[in-house]
């Protein structure tokens, strides 16, 4: 879930129910009503997780005009117009991932042209170019998370890009495994193979500090 720069809204992704929505907050903190809901269609070709939409997380870009919201069961990024005063999301489109990907969770670059998603079920993460005056996604690249010659069952949990840009981390917590990425090239949206590093306990959450 995330709460907007205004403070008068949270916005939620549902995972079993397979929709986004938005929870206006009043003036005593408390939430009212939705004041929004959309359902998301598709279903992917892993048929025990894919059935049906599963809306894993939802992200409003820098100006939150834009909400973005990765679902695992139908291999999309949607996208919504975001209206704060009103408490409305409003279908833009979607970005498509390949088949059976499973995209879970995303992280906007700080310079906010570009963004990465999180894979689960393929253990990759793909990047994006993000045009915020449309609220467009174009795919650029996809890498794989795990390390070469990996042939063990593995899945994703969370991504988190750095401060300055220059890189990120993410998690996959069924083979314990944690990787961190180093972008080659500041002025492209690409995210290349980078150094891998495993450990002993990873949790579901991730983040990078400011070092």
């Amino acid at each position: 879930l995330v709460v907007d720069k205004t403070g008068r809204n949270v916005l939620v992704a549902n995972y079993g129910g397979g929709n986004v929505a938005v929870l206006p907050i009043g003036p005593d903190g408390r939430l009212k009503p939705a004041s929004s809901v959309r359902a998301h269609e598709g279903s992917g070709p892993n048929t025990g997780r894919q059935d049906k939409p599963h809306a894993h997380g939802i992200y409003l870009d820098a100006a939150e005009r834009f909400a973005l919201s990765p679902d695992l069961g139908a291999d999309r990024v949607f996208v919504y117009r975001f209206d704060a005063a009103k408490g409305t999301l409003e279908p833009h489109g979607a970005a498509p991932l390949a088949p059976g990907s499973g995209p879970r969770h995303l992280a906007f670059h700080p310079s906010g042209t570009s963004l990465y998603v999180i894979n689960e079920l393929l253990s990759t993460v793909t990047t994006f170019s993000y045009d915020a005056d449309k609220g467009a996604l174009t795919s650029l690249q996809t890498v794989s998370a795990l390390p070469a010659g990996f042939a063990g069952t593995s899945s994703t949990a969370e991504i988190a890009a750095s401060a300055d840009g220059r890189g990120g981390t993410d998690g996959t917590p069924d083979n314990l495994h944690f990787s961190f990425f180093v972008r080659a090239d500041f002025a492209k949206a690409h995210w290349p193979a980078g150094v891998q590093t495993e450990l002993r306990d990873l949790r579901r959450e991730r983040a990078v500090g400011g070092d």
